[in-house]
């Protein structure tokens, strides 16, 4: 069950949040920056490009570590999936290894019989 909702959050809610408060973040700070950030002391303007990097830079880091969880929530899933893949695989191997050594068993006997 949890991992139903992990996975239904990977596929639609992390990157939808992402998409929509990475850039609104990045768009508060840098409205923040050119409206309520205080002056440079020295009675320079605000640089409009340092704003736009912070916006732009924080929208990135927003995606780029969404986009991080998603991955790492698909690989351990997909990891499971191998992991009880290769646990199916050994136990159909010892179910017909034990089914081999039953017939050799019938085969001696029923060869002893004779």
């Amino acid at each position: 069950m949890l991992r139903k909702i992990l996975r239904f959050l990977a596929d639609y809610w992390i990157p939808l949040l992402t998409t929509i408060l990475g850039p609104l973040i990045g768009t508060s700070l840098t409205l923040y920056y050119f409206y309520l950030a205080p002056a440079p002391p020295n009675g320079e303007e605000k640089d409009l490009a340092l704003g736009l990097v912070i916006g732009i830079t924080v929208t990135l880091i927003t995606y780029i570590a969404s986009r991080t969880l998603v991955s790492s929530i698909e690989t351990n899933s997909v990891k499971k999936k191998i992991e009880n893949t290769a646990d199916d695989f050994k136990r159909l191997l010892s179910d017909e290894s034990d089914r081999i050594a039953k017939i050799e068993i019938f085969e001696n006997v029923d060869a002893e019989k004779k």
